[in-house]
């Protein structure tokens, strides 16, 4: 169920999610109780992502799940599992940790508002 759970995470489109978000999608993968899991939730992500997983909480949502540093956690794992798993096609290799590392560097970064240009200003350039 964790390792789902964590390649769920890592490949998914999910966003910004808190710590009780993803324990409610831990049950409805592994159909698992939610007695303490939040808990062992918590501590099973820190072994697995050390300092690349922060808790924090934003806009007042606590345990919300941020990543650090994700693109060369990303980056160092894949390297090793795909030389225990012997991939022959390093094309495609390639391109699966590109698009990895993309979707981390977009994922780290931090955007504001403030600087999207309202939708009538966005229409008069285009």
């Amino acid at each position: 169920m964790f390792e789902e759970l964590c390649s769920w995470m890592e490949n998914g489109e999910c966003e910004l999610l808190t710590l009780a978000e993803l324990g409610e999608k831990a049950v409805s993968i592994g159909n698992c109780s939610d007695f303490y899991l939040l808990t062992w939730l918590k501590k099973k992500l820190l072994e697995r992502y050390g300092d690349h997983i922060v808790f924090a909480e934003i806009n007042g949502r606590k345990n919300v799940i941020c990543w650090r540093k994700m693109a060369l956690y990303i980056v160092n794992t894949q390297w090793y599992d795909e030389r225990k798993s012997n991939i022959d096609d390093d094309s495609e290799r390639i391109v699966t940790t590109a698009a990895k590392l993309l979707k981390a560097a977009i994922r780290e970064s931090t955007y504001t508002k403030n600087i999207y240009p309202s939708s009538t200003e966005y229409y008069k350039f285009h």
